[in-house]
């Protein structure tokens, strides 16, 4: 597989169950900087991330590739070092139990800043982390998330950025339709759908301005 190729790889949703593993799929004979060749192997293996409930998301760094985070719904955020083999909490400024309850994680790939969407029973908030995970600071509690239970939303597209602007993030809320922010989530308004429980969205790569919405 070619780097450009593991590039486009960028955010890996599953679920997990009580127990919670990760399915990591581990690659027999392959040269990172050739293209994939035929009779390659693969094998898939639970990795535990000791956590519980569901995985939200996986997300891997484009700049590390042996780093991972993983989400869960009732234990925050989890991050790996060694693809996936052993993993640490993440989770300094995230109270509990609300804002542990992760629903969505997007990398800005400019700037490695992190977004964490988080919530559930009416609380949480979007949170932003500088150093890589290491700690999390509350932007807002306007947009609200649901990580759990029959209605939660989860992975990728609840949170967005829009690609010319990484100050111009988007997020879609549980119930409270789409905010968008200009100044990197100081303030937030709405900007439609509201009341609408927001599922995912993306953003059109060639025109920023159109965005399609579930």
């Amino acid at each position: 597989m070619s780097k450009n190729m593991m590039k486009k790889i960028k955010i890996i949703s599953i679920f997990g169950f009580a127990v919670l593993s990760l399915a990591y799929c581990t690659f027999t004979n392959l040269d990172s900087n050739l293209p994939q060749k035929k009779g390659i192997h693969y094998y898939w293996r639970p990795l535990s991330v000791n956590g519980g409930g569901y995985t939200n998301f996986v997300i891997t760094d484009p700049d590390s590739p042996n780093v991972i985070y993983a989400g869960v719904n009732v234990g925050g955020i989890y991050k790996s070092y060694d693809f996936g083999e052993h993993w640490v909490a993440a989770n300094k400024g995230l109270n509990w139990p609300a804002d542990r309850i992760v629903a969505a994680l997007i990398i800005d790939y400019k700037n490695g800043r992190l977004y964490l969407g988080a919530g559930g029973f009416g609380k949480g908030g979007i949170f932003r982390s500088t150093d890589k995970g290491a700690s999390w600071h509350l932007l807002t509690r306007y947009v609200r998330f649901n990580g759990m239970g029959v209605e939660q939303s989860r992975g990728k597209g609840l949170i967005i950025i829009d690609p010319p602007d990484s100050d111009t993030p988007y997020a879609g809320s549980h119930k409270d339709g789409i905010s968008k922010s200009t100044d990197a989530v100081k303030t937030s308004s709405n900007k439609g759908l509201k009341s609408v429980h927001i599922s995912s969205m993306v953003i059109n790569s060639y025109d920023p301005h159109i965005i399609y919405v579930a």
